[in-house]
């Protein structure tokens, strides 16, 4: 009742603080250095913002902390201050930093492409996070991680994905049991791959895909099956008038959804990442993604300050910054 008769703003820098007190120690802690990618066993990429800096940083120590063969890039998504990317540097060591519009620099990347060309042109910064770890990634095995999110265990099924490589991806996602509050992404889907609604089978076995943590190899990723959604969303999707359709179809998924579409165009087997990592509620697994609101629970709080006290308890050399 408390939280309906606070202005939104000021709900929101409330939030922000409340996050951030809760993980800022993060920068007391020990840098943890990435691995070569021409030795590493995959590849972690993070489109940060100065917002979500502190968290951000959490979400890659928590997984760096394993000692694992990871390769490391972040994209600014154009607002990191000099001083965090200074400080990101210093904590994790070897990290390659990419602009907002790096793969602009690369004459005729996306020429075949008109509408990921403009998405990425534009102001909807989301749509790096696609591009960027499939057309500049160093290593084939790709991890994709949110800034909201964390490594509470040491995460084997990755491991042993990155270095088995028998399935072509992993994606997080909600219960099996929700297929039946999307039965219309049926006719959606087909739509999109050209077949029709009665013959098309979905080869992703959950419709609440999310793309807070994806595994994938960069090769077998066709950019033609997102730019295939786009330019059907921008035609068809204000025919989908469906309860809750803005999860695939509202302006901020568009990233998320091109990524399912490039997931079920993969020639190969895809697979959910499985009950050990969560999206939005407890129990606390392996992996879990906050989807932002859960950062400002109390449970996650305590849970976050643990991580940090254990990235903490790490050896080796601290980061130079406070």
């Amino acid at each position: 009742m408390l939280e309906s008769l606070i202005p939104f703003r000021m709900r929101r820098s409330w939030d922000q603080a409340w996050i951030d007190r809760s993980v800022r120690s993060v920068v007391r802690t020990r840098a943890i250095p990435a691995a070569d990618p021409l030795t590493a066993d995959f590849e972690v990429h993070l489109l940060l913002r100065s917002e979500d800096f502190f968290v951000g940083l959490v979400a890659l120590k928590s997984l760096l902390r394993f000692d694992l063969r990871a390769a490391v890039t972040v994209t600014d998504d154009g607002s990191l201050t000099a001083d965090q990317k200074a400080i990101l540097v210093e904590h994790v060591p070897g990290v390659r930093l990419l602009t907002r519009y790096e793969a602009a620099n690369n004459s005729g990347i996306l020429n075949k492409y008109p509408a990921l060309t403009a998405l990425y042109q534009s102001d909807f910064h989301m749509i790096a996070k696609l591009l960027h770890p499939i057309l500049l990634g160093r290593c084939d095995q790709m991890v994709v991680i949110d800034s909201d999110t964390v490594f509470l265990q040491f995460p084997s099924k990755v491991v042993q994905w990155a270095r088995q490589a028998t399935i072509n991806g992993m994606y997080l996602h909600d219960h099996v049991q929700r297929n039946a509050d999307a039965l219309w992404l049926r006719e959606m889907f087909a739509e999109i791959f050209g077949q029709s609604e009665e013959t098309f089978a979905f080869k992703i076995g959950h419709r609440f895909f999310n793309a807070g943590m994806l595994c994938y190899r960069r090769t077998d990723c066709d950019l033609k099956y997102a730019e295939r959604f786009l330019q059907w969303r921008s035609v068809h999707s204000s025919r989908f008038k469906h309860p809750n359709a803005s999860i695939w179809l509202g302006e901020w998924t568009q990233e998320q959804t091109a990524y399912m579409c490039i997931f079920e165009g993969m020639t190969g087997a895809v697979e959910g990442l499985g009950d050990d990592y969560r999206i939005g509620c407890k129990p606390w697994r392996t992996f879990h993604h906050f989807l932002r609101a859960g950062l400002t629970t109390r449970q996650a709080k305590r849970m976050l300050k643990t991580i940090v006290r254990e990235i903490s308890s790490i050896p080796g050399r601290k980061a130079v910054r406070e």
